[in-house]
């Protein structure tokens, strides 16, 4: 898929808008279990890793696959 990323800066959050799918080796069924950290966009994910509004540790989807359970 050749989209575009969208980037939107809002004044209480940061939103990134990644179209495609997950990156191999990730499937859905992949999230629900501990999983390596594959950035969509490294070039995005970088700043944000070493400004500290993101971690690297790939937990984002185990956390809101908790928190809707």
């Amino acid at each position: 898929m050749n989209a575009s990323v969208q980037v939107m800066l809002f004044s209480d959050r940061l939103e990134v808008w990644n179209p495609g799918q997950l990156p191999p080796p990730l499937s859905p069924e992949a999230l629900h279990a501990p999983h390596p950290p594959i950035p969509r966009n490294p070039l995005i994910a970088k700043p944000l890793i070493l400004a500290r509004y993101i971690e690297k540790t790939s937990t984002g989807a185990l956390d809101v696959i908790e928190q809707y359970a």
